[in-house]
């Protein structure tokens, strides 16, 4: 870059780090909206819990295995 400061090399390069990223970005959202079900963010991603049940409830009523004390 003969004849150009190192002040206006700097703010070219910064310059055109931020057109690389808005690109990635730009790159991205396309790819998330194309293809909305990537992997990790379907219905697998999430495993349900196996909860135990407390003593005396039946594990067949999924209401029943929580208990509030309200006493306070």
């Amino acid at each position: 870059m003969a004849g150009r400061g190192s002040q206006t090399f700097q703010k070219r390069q910064k310059e055109q780090h931020r057109k690389e990223k808005q690109m990635e970005k730009r790159a991205k959202r396309l790819e998330r909206k194309l293809n909305p079900t990537a992997p990790g963010a379907g219905d697998d991603a999430l495993e349900p819990l196996e909860v135990e049940p407390f003593e005396g409830t039946s594990s067949a009523d999924p209401m029943n295995a929580v208990r509030v004390d309200r006493s306070r």
